[in-house]
């Protein structure tokens, strides 16, 4: 599959899943908005994709972050509007990310939404 991300002026561009194939990444799950592009992988990992939107001095460095899960398996994760990021483990439990800003995209820890059990977000 081409995955696309879409860069400031509007414009789209393929991104690259170099990174990922050259060490055994796969893909399941992918979540892209105007701020971020996450994904999890088939052993439940969550990763984040740096480099979405170019730096004050117009470069783009791009790079696919593991996000931290505290030993936590997911098998989906979805972005939302401005920096909201939601993830359902395998257990079925909806999690969001907690403390994603601009300047710390990835976002401190993930924090169970008590009473909610779901298959798909």
């Amino acid at each position: 599959k081409q995955w696309y991300q879409r860069r400031v002026r509007g414009l789209r561009e393929k991104m690259s899943l170099t990174q990922l194939t050259q060490t055994l990444v796969h893909l399941v799950h992918i979540s892209v908005s105007e701020c971020s592009v996450w994904a999890v992988d088939k052993r439940g990992l969550v990763w984040y994709r740096s480099g979405t939107h170019a730096g004050s001095d117009g470069r783009v460095v791009q790079a696919w972050v593991q996000v931290d899960g505290n030993g936590l398996l997911f098998k989906q994760v979805q972005v939302g509007k401005g920096h909201m990021v939601w993830a359902l483990d395998t257990k079925g439990t909806v999690f969001v990310r907690v403390g994603v800003t601009p300047q710390l995209p990835v976002g401190e820890n993930w924090e169970a939404v008590p009473g909610t059990l779901c298959k798909q977000l």
